[in-house]
C-alpha cells in the first residue's frame, strides 16, 4: 500500500496538507467532488469552499512518502504545523492525523444543515424518490437474501422454543420411554457414557 502525504497548491498558494493510501486518487477526489452536484453538503468546510474560487484544479505535490498509516498520521501533523508556522493558510480543519473526526460544527452549522434537512423532506418529491430507493433496496437480490435467512433462523427458533415449552412437564409415553431406552443401550452410547464417567465422575 502506497502512504504518502501531499499538498494541494494553486497559483502559488499552498492551501491544504492531506495524506492518502490510495494512491492519487485520494488527493484527486477533492476537485472531483467540487465539480459534482454532491459538492454542495461540504460547502461549509474551509477546503472546498477555497476550491469552489478556483478556475482550474489544484497542483497535487507528494511532500513525503510514508511506510505505515501510522507514521502517515504523524507525519500529516507535523508537515501541517510546519506550514502553519511559516504563515501559509491552511484549509485544514483540524491538526491532522486524523482526517475530519477532529472537526466540530459550530451551532450555527449545525442549525443551517438541520434547516436544509427540514425543508427537503418537506418536498413530496424528494419523499417520494427516497420512498421508491428504500423499495428497490429492498428488492435487490442480495439484500432479499439476507432478509429470507434472517426469517428462517427466527422460525427455527420460534419452533424450538414452542417444542420445548410444550415438552416441559409433559409426561412421557411408555413406547417414549422404550426408544429412549434402547437408544442408550447401543454400544456407541455405552462407551461414550463410560467416558463421561470416567472424565467427569458422572
Amino acid at each position: 500500500m502506497n502512504f504518502f502525504i501531499y499538498a494541494l497548491i494553486s497559483e502559488n498558494e499552498l492551501g491544504y496538507i492531506g495524506c492518502s493510501s490510495t494512491g492519487l486518487k485520494r488527493p484527486q477526489s477533492h476537485w472531483k467532488y467540487t465539480q459534482s452536484k454532491k459538492s454542495g453538503r461540504l460547502r461549509h468546510l474551509e477546503l472546498y469552499k477555497w476550491l469552489k474560487t478556483l478556475s482550474r484544479e489544484p497542483t497535487i505535490v507528494i511532500i513525503e512518502n510514508c511506510y505505515s498509516r501510522e507514521t502517515m498520521l504523524i507525519a500529516e501533523k507535523t508537515w501541517i504545523h510546519y506550514f502553519r508556522e511559516l504563515g501559509c493558510n491552511l484549509r485544514n480543519m483540524t491538526d491532522g492525523g486524523d482526517g475530519t473526526f477532529g472537526y466540530k460544527l459550530s451551532v450555527k452549522q449545525r442549525f443551517a444543515i438541520k434547516e436544509r434537512v427540514s425543508k427537503k423532506w418537506q418536498d413530496h418529491e424528494f419523499r417520494e424518490r427516497n420512498r421508491q430507493a428504500q423499495i428497490e433496496a429492498q428488492n435487490r437480490p442480495d439484500v432479499k437474501a439476507k432478509r429470507m435467512g434472517a426469517n428462517n433462523i427466527s422460525k427455527r427458533l420460534e419452533v424450538r422454543t414452542k417444542q420445548s415449552a410444550s415438552a416441559s412437564g409433559k409426561k412421557k409415553s411408555t413406547n417414549h420411554i422404550e426408544s429412549l431406552r434402547s437408544a442408550a443401550s447401543t454400544q456407541e452410547n455405552r462407551s461414550r457414557l463410560s467416558l463421561m464417567k470416567r472424565n467427569f465422575g458422572v
